[in-house]
């Protein structure tokens, strides 16, 4: 009987090792695809603008539980994954970097609508701009929400958390209370 059970665990141990192996795989693969994507996105020259309203976009797609990290100056969402914790180890990836730099993506918010907001006579563009800048910033506060569900554990973070939605908040307040929103038909 001590021959069966150890050929049987043997069974079971070889069975978990090509399951992670299995696993492994399909995640660098969806990995390696994701970045590419982002990489050829980036290829393309994207102005600040442009990368500043992706990462709203990507911002906005965070759910509970997703954690962040930024390659080539653009947010990547990082789901729960079996060796998600390796991954990030890593690369470096970890939350005091991640809120340097959403803090980073919200000054930039600041500064591209200031420079909006202080023409003296916005075009129907500049409008435009600060209209979608305003849908972005509202989506980007639901996703700090859902990362402030992923780190609630630690105080420090989602204080950080907190004061980069208030950043986002006073200025989607900006936005509204000093651009006139125009309709064309």
């Amino acid at each position: 009987m001590g021959i069966f059970l150890k050929i049987y665990s043997e069974v079971v141990k070889n069975r978990k090792e090509k399951k992670v192996e299995k696993i492994e795989k399909k995640e660098k693969k969806n990995h390696i695809k994701k970045n590419n994507i982002y990489r050829y996105m980036a290829d393309k020259n994207m102005t600040d603008t442009d990368k500043t309203i992706l990462n709203l976009k990507m911002i906005s797609n965070i759910k509970a539980n997703d954690k962040i990290y930024l390659e080539d100056s653009l947010v990547h969402v990082d789901s729960p994954a079996l060796l998600q914790g390796v991954f990030r180890w890593f690369h470096d990836y970890n939350r005091n970097t991640t809120m340097t730099e959403l803090n980073d993506i919200a000054e930039n918010v600041i500064e591209i609508t200031d420079s909006i907001l202080n023409i003296k006579t916005p075009t129907k563009e500049d409008n435009a701009l600060c209209q979608k800048l305003l849908i972005e910033i509202t989506g980007a506060i639901s996703g700090l929400s859902n990362l402030k569900i992923t780190y609630s554990d630690d105080n420090f973070i989602t204080a950080k958390l907190d004061m980069i939605k208030d950043k986002m908040r006073e200025r989607k307040e900006k936005i509204i209370t000093q651009m006139t929103v125009t309709f064309e038909n």
